[in-house]
């Protein structure tokens, strides 16, 4: 009996130190080899395509009587709008004009070129470029009003500039806000200011020379106080 204790004794010692060594073998390994990381799948992003026209172009035309222009919206040679106009001012509209830029052209004249629309009117940058390559018309646009302007004579030479920004308030005349018109040799020919800022302001005509032959100078409802001719 007493041997059989001694037996079982030394086997549950034996057990205890091998027990011992396996944990430590098995701890060393976990500090060796990193935890497995699970990684959720991240979902791609869904990539949205912005929608725009690749070809939208506004052709022009005079009506047979000439009283008015036609002008025809397509995308990608379909109709998707049109409008009449004369001069700046706009009318009988049909369809949806795009919004964004568009292109172009005015065979009457073999000019072309490229505006921006907003809501239908135009917003932003408008330049019109002779058949020669060189501008005929920058000008800009606020929901469908022209803010400013430039003309220039066939060669690039500067033939007009305007600017309505400042335009005297209650003056119902075409020139309201200031401008300036030239010969084709860049010699000042008229220029105007009706502005707030001047509360009132003048008109001034000048020959070949440059010379003053006329000035008209105006109060702050846009009435003549007084002519001058040198």
């Amino acid at each position: 009996m007493k041997k059989t204790l001694i037996v079982f004794g030394v086997l549950f010692v034996i057990f205890i130190v091998i027990n011992g060594i396996i944990n430590r073998q098995i701890a060393d390994v976990q500090k060796e080899t990193p935890p497995r990381v699970v990684r959720t799948p991240v979902p791609k992003p869904v990539i949205r395509k912005k929608t725009r026209y690749d070809d939208v172009v506004r052709k022009v035309r005079w009506e047979p009587n000439r009283k008015f222009e036609q002008n025809i919206f397509l995308i990608d040679g379909q109709e998707v709008a049109r409008f009449k106009n004369i001069r700046e001012k706009i009318f009988d509209i049909e369809g949806v004009i795009p919004d964004g830029e568009v292109k172009f052209e005015r065979k009457s004249k073999g000019t072309y070129g490229y505006e921006h629309y907003s809501n239908g009117k135009r917003h932003g940058p408008y330049v019109e470029y002779y058949d020669n390559g060189q501008v005929a018309r920058e000008a800009d646009y606020y929901q469908g009003k022209r803010i400013s302007v430039r003309d220039y004579y066939y060669d690039g030479t500067l033939r007009m500039e305007e600017n309505v920004f400042d335009a005297l308030l209650l003056c119902d005349d075409p020139e309201a806000g200031w401008g300036k018109t030239y010969y084709r040799d860049g010699t000042l020919m008229y220029e105007w200011a009706l502005t707030n800022e001047l509360d009132g302001g003048y008109k001034r005509s000048y020959n070949v020379k440059g010379e003053l032959t006329e000035e008209k100078i105006y109060d702050d409802r846009c009435e003549i106080e007084s002519i001058v001719r040198p």
